[in-house]
């Protein structure tokens, strides 16, 4: 899955992106073409979340996977996601921490 970040910061950018292929997904760093938001937006392109890793995307940007914006009437083949970041980005994860599959 494809990940686009959207942001101005180059660090910022490479500091997500190494969490972000550390855990299989392809980051690719877009630059904004409008103000930046407060809080991080995360979009996903496709019909449903079906394998969209949902859980595990919110997590890494310390989010809700109901937080994430389903887009399916730009759906896309590869089923992109985009995230702005916002304000409150931050690339750092706790070391002892780590994410959950939801049990289903």
């Amino acid at each position: 899955l494809t990940v686009e970040v959207v942001t101005g910061d180059e660090t910022v950018y490479r500091l997500m992106a190494h969490n972000l292929a550390w855990h299989g997904f392809v980051p690719i760093w877009v630059q904004p073409t409008e103000p930046l938001p407060a809080q991080t937006r995360i979009e996903y392109f496709a019909p449903n979340f079906k394998a969209s890793y949902d859980w595990l995307l919110s997590w890494l940007f310390h989010q809700q996977p109901a937080d994430i914006l389903l887009r399916p009437e730009t759906a896309v083949e590869n089923h992109t996601y985009r995230v702005t970041l916002g304000a409150d980005a931050n690339p750092c994860l706790l070391q002892l921490e780590a994410p959950s599959a939801p049990t289903e």
